[in-house]
């Protein structure tokens, strides 16, 4: 059955978002979407949007109405916003809901059919149409060369590992005079040159499943569709298998399916993968070889970090390799100023080749930055 991107629903109910006083959390047949607060109560009626609709530029399919998609896109040769799954505080969106009166015409037809057919029947009727065509609202898929490789784009539920460079946000009287950084302890650890790489696993009971998208026929031999599903990311797009893959074939070689799956819980573990065919090479690996290095986990379920230490020690008990760490430091024991953690950034690795620079992560909250080293930088001319 084909899917109806856009019809008529009814929501069941809302509730808030913790942290998000100015948005509600509306539930529609199962999806969940984020809303304006006040706009729906349990029981009205609304013309619901799935994930994957690509609106046209119009003021109606902008905030205030559409609170959480802002970011235009042009796809195709057309310009327009892309309905996709994102995370409002610890909570997932799929969709976007709109009232009735926004759309007169489909507003008219649910009156016709209701005074045609009565209530129950007339609603009934007006809920089976897709009204996408109508309003010039376009499904948004990959091409045909997209969809070799990619399944989709990286889960919303995970976290992105991005890094703020301390040239970039931080300042003296940040780092050095308020307490909450100056007194933090930190783990101090090496920056790898490699690209970014995430990989999942989610029970088969996880309440975002249908939030992935699907596989294609045939990924059943998944070693662990049983229990749940493991997933392989780069830094953007979550990956169709492929042992020939650089990122898959690193988890393969980890044994990362099975070693996920008999955790048996909703984790991603992130870090950089390295390799011969990685940003120049910068490493020295040999022709066609890689190797994927741990830097954070994810708990997808409480929606927040693993500790370092925590990290550290599942990464050893996974017999997986994490990123070197150089240890656990407060900033005011080992530097006075951004420019003495610059300085500090300086080094080399254990096979004499300049370091990129030094990550340091909260011990305890979640915060993190990058020092990247500007010999490094100069060296490599970015």
């Amino acid at each position: 059955m084909a899917r109806k991107l856009v019809s008529i629903r009814q929501v069941s109910g809302t509730k808030s978002i913790i942290g998000c006083p100015h948005l509600e959390l509306a539930t529609v047949d199962g999806w969940t979407c984020a809303i304006r607060s006040g706009t729906f109560t349990s029981g009205d009626l609304a013309l619901f949007f799935e994930i994957d609709c690509f609106l046209p530029v119009q003021p109606l399919y902008l905030a205030p109405d559409n609170p959480i998609h802002r970011q235009r896109k042009t796809w195709r040769g057309h310009e327009g916003v892309h309905v996709n799954t994102q995370m409002v505080g610890k909570e997932i969106s799929q969709g976007v809901l709109m009232r009735l009166e926004k759309f007169p015409e489909i507003e008219d037809r649910l009156s016709l059919l209701t005074r045609e057919h009565g209530q129950e029947e007339g609603l009934k009727r007006a809920m089976q149409p897709c009204f996408a065509q109508q309003l010039g609202v376009m499904k948004w898929e990959l091409s045909p060369s997209e969809s070799a490789t990619k399944l989709g784009r990286f889960p919303a539920f995970i976290a992105r590992t991005d890094l703020t460079r301390l040239q970039d946000k931080f300042n003296i009287s940040l780092l050095f005079e308020e307490a909450n950084y100056r007194d933090t302890v930190w783990q101090e650890s090496v920056k790898l040159d490699g690209s970014s790489m995430t990989v999942y696993f989610v029970r088969a009971d996880f309440r975002w499943m249908k939030s992935l998208p699907r596989l294609p026929e045939g990924s059943d031999k998944n070693r662990t569709a049983a229990k749940g599903r493991f997933g392989v990311c780069s830094r953007e797009w979550d990956l169709v298998e492929d042992e020939k893959n650089r990122f898959w074939k690193a988890a393969l070689e980890d044994r990362l399916p099975e070693k996920l799956a008999k955790m048996n819980c909703n984790v991603a573990i992130q870090g950089e993968l390295v390799g011969s065919t990685i940003n120049g090479n910068r490493h020295g690996y040999q022709k066609g070889q890689h190797e994927f290095f741990v830097y954070t986990m994810w708990d997808i379920d409480r929606q927040e970090r693993l500790s370092p230490s925590l990290t550290e020690e599942r990464t050893k008990l996974l017999d997986l390799k994490h990123v070197p760490v150089l240890g656990y430091v407060r900033l005011s024991e080992v530097a006075s100023s951004n420019e003495d953690l610059l300085e500090r950034a300086k080094g080399r690795l254990a096979d004499g080749r300049k370091r990129e620079g030094l990550v340091f992560k909260a011990a305890n909250d979640g915060r993190s930055f990058k020092v990247i080293a500007n010999d490094y930088l100069l060296e490599h001319e970015e």
